[in-house]
């Protein structure tokens, strides 16, 4: 054990102001506790941190050394310094924030008087009696903020807890608590208190996870839920101002976006009498601007992927809207974008043969269409010479993987995949984000501006008249499995339950900022429950992504959560009713809802939880994650079982969409989709990507999200992380 020099004496400025001297067995014991006992562990990081002390160093300066020292102690052969960050920063969180030791929380009503005095949150304390209060309060488990990471409470503090003058309020039990009141803040007062708590003990257990949206919306003034808004384009002023509009209201509401744009017409297309279209670049840049200009919850960019269909005249400059090089003129490179696969592409592409691109000014039938429909609508084009222009169909088949490879960006959509599997009677032309959510849309219609005299103000005012569209929203939670296959039969069923009342909730009781958005929610009542931790599950199981074990598992775990789901949200139908769209769709079963799942990535929310994201395998065991929260991502219970992952790069590309396909058929056959990643070492071979892209298609998959190389990999898209 290492000592102090003899007679150096350092001083330690405390919190206060006041100088004390450094006090050796103070700190050692601090290190005790924090490393649980482990005397080796306090005594390597005793000798570490003694060379850094140096007289008069303020307390909080010594205390972070301490934390950085022990964080970057932490290895993949290490793995036990991360639990020792973890409790050495919550403890400095709570002497921060409240002045609390260890062993103390804060009054939950105290934390409530704070947050509703600096306008953070409504007051609930005229709506929820004091009574009810205090048992919200004592259900508080404050030892359940220990079950996070040490990265996972540094990404809560800086993005989720609410701040009063910069300054943190909110600890992780609080914040779980806010978001089970906001789920049930108007239910009857006989059963609101219990449903609140069971709802706090799911997520503060981390059964399951919400998506960004609820987290940092819930209970405030405007609390708007939903993850990701998918807007469509008509080929009219109108509609594209009313969509840039409408994409910016959702931004600054903190939503992600998705616009499809397939209806714009070709560069050089006739407008009117005489007039010539100047394509669908400039209207694409407008989006841009919207996004530009209005971010998300003034914390984070604003974000909206852009959809276009394989056959349009101006393709090849479409995909080219992302790439670095060019003229910037015909850049929009602050978006995301998808393209629109048909079959008959794909057998084209497969068989070297041509293909024709249309103007959908003239062709637009097709874009209404799909499967032998579609073929037969597309070759009665071709035939009677209505095409713009003819190419190989491995000139976009390139292109796409040469975007993919560059930018890892554009996402690619299944057209007839996306439609044969949907409960909807309406057509889905695109998805969103995170290429998870499966929706129909459709553009409003302009009807008309009227001008008035306001009698008793004696200004002129205008009303706007729409017939309103289908602006769909997306309301995510994830399923972790790890907790979910451990559970009894009877706890699933109480915990789906309670989040299905939760998610019926929410979409009555949260904020539209756009009403085609609001008709929608509450019309169709689509939810998409998905999945996370899949990687630790099949590490702890002893399983291989690669294995047909795997494959078995998964169908399993599937199986399990549509059974329960399935049978409460039908219990939840004949106590509620089914959704008012129902006759809109081809579900024969009561269910208040007309989808019950979709699988997003979980980036964000699986980090606080200390699990891996969504249904991923893990790149690395350990991992460095930076931007405002940089730190080491270990992979759960890596000391047990660091043998047992399997690693992205190392799983072939087809195994991978073997258990998407087992998804797709055991819990997405009738609901939407999931984000599924593509990891290649191969970023220089077309035919390689294509081939991926064909048997993607072939096993039923909706879409592919982002293509993740070795040399780089893509952050994912925080609205949709749940």
């Amino acid at each position: 054990m290492i000592e102090l020099v003899e007679n150096r004496n350092h001083m330690i400025i405390k919190r206060c102001g006041t100088p004390e001297p450094y006090d050796y067995l103070k700190m050692y014991n601090v290190l005790l506790w924090a490393c649980e006992g482990n005397t080796v562990l306090a005594d390597t990081l005793t000798t570490a941190l003694t060379i850094k002390i140096y007289d008069r160093m303020p307390i909080s300066v010594l205390v972070d050394e301490l934390i950085d020292t022990v964080s970057n102690l932490t290895s993949n052969i290490t793995p036990a310094y991360d639990e020792v960050a973890k409790r050495l920063y919550l403890q400095k969180m709570y002497k921060d924030l409240y002045s609390m030791r260890r062993n103390q929380y804060p009054n939950y009503l105290d934390v409530l008087d704070s947050l509703i005095e600096a306008n953070k949150i409504i007051d609930i304390t005229s709506i929820l009696s004091h009574e009810e209060l205090l048992t919200l309060g004592e259900a508080l488990v404050p030892e359940r903020d220990l079950d996070s990471t040490y990265l996972g409470l540094n990404l809560f503090f800086d993005k989720y807890s609410f701040k009063v003058n910069g300054k943190p309020v909110e600890l992780l039990q609080h914040s779980f608590m806010r978001l089970a009141i906001q789920a049930f803040l108007y239910e009857d007062k006989d059963v609101r208190a219990p449903l609140i708590v069971q709802r706090y003990n799911d997520l503060s257990t981390f059964v399951y996870t919400e998506a960004t949206p609820k987290w940092l919306n819930s209970l405030t003034e405007d609390a708007q839920m939903a993850s990701c808004c998918l807007h469509q384009l008509a080929d009219n002023t109108e509609s594209i101002n009313k969509v840039v509009s409408d994409v910016g209201q959702y931004s600054r509401h903190g939503g992600g976006n998705a616009v499809d744009a397939s209806t714009l017409r070709m560069r050089g297309s006739t407008i009117g009498r005489a007039g010539r279209s100047s394509g669908p670049t400039p209207t694409i840049q407008h989006v841009e601007g919207a996004i530009t200009l209005f971010n998300q919850l003034g914390a984070r960019p604003g974000a909206c992927v852009l959809t276009f269909q394989w056959w349009h005249a101006d393709a090849m400059e479409l995909l080219e809207l992302k790439d670095e090089g060019g003229n910037e003129s015909k850049r929009a490179r602050k978006l995301q974008y998808s393209i629109k696969l048909n079959r008959i592409f794909l057998r084209r592409l497969e068989a070297g043969k041509d293909i024709t691109l249309f103007d959908p000014k003239v062709a637009g039938k097709l874009l209404t269409l799909y499967g032998t429909a579609f073929d037969t609508e597309y070759e009665r084009l071709e035939r009677e010479g209505f095409g713009e222009s003819t190419i190989p169909a491995a000139t976009i088949g390139y292109m796409i993987a040469k975007i993919r490879a560059e930018t890892g960006n554009l996402y690619i959509f299944f057209d007839e995949n996306s439609n044969e599997y949907s409960p909807f009677n309406e057509k889905i032309t695109q998805s969103n984000l995170c290429q998870e959510i499966h929706l129909p849309t459709k553009a409003a219609e302009f009807i008309e501006e009227t001008l008035t005299l306001n009698l008793s103000t004696q200004e002129y005012e205008t009303t706007t008249r729409n017939k309103a569209g289908l602006l769909a929203l997306c309301n995510l939670s994830s399923i972790n499995i790890v907790k979910w296959m451990s559970m009894s039969l009877e706890q699933q069923h109480i915990s789906a339950a309670n989040l299905l009342r939760a998610s019926d909730n929410l979409i009555d009781w949260q904020y539209y900022p756009v009403k085609d958005g609001e008709m929608f929610n509450r019309n169709y009542r689509a939810i998409g429950i998905g999945q996370n931790n899949l990687a630790h599950h099949f590490a702890a199981k002893g399983l291989k992504f690669s294995s047909s074990e795997a494959l078995v598992e998964m169908a399993r775990v599937c199986d399990s959560m549509n059974e329960v789901f399935t049978t409460e949200s039908e219990n939840l139908a004949k106590a509620r009713g089914n959704f008012p769209f129902f006759h809109k769709t081809n579900l024969s079963r009561p269910s208040r809802f007309s989808t019950l799942f979709a699988i997003a990535p979980t980036a964000t929310s699986s980090i606080i939880i200390g699990a891996t994201e969504g249904i991923e395998p893990i790149a690395n065991l350990i991992s460095e994650k930076t931007g405002t929260y940089s730190n080491k991502q270990l992979a759960p219970d890596l000391a047990k079982l660091r043998s047992s992952y399997e690693l992205a790069f190392d799983i072939p590309t087809k195994a991978l969409y073997d258990l998407a396909s087992v998804r797709q058929k055991h819990l997405l056959n009738g609901h939407q989709g999931q984000s599924v990643n593509t990891y290649t070492t191969n970023t220089d071979s077309a035919y390689e990507a294509l081939q991926d892209i064909i048997y993607a298609e072939s096993v039923g998959l909706k879409s592919l999200y982002y293509l993740q190389s070795k040399n780089s990999s893509v952050e994912g898209c925080e609205s949709c992380a749940s």
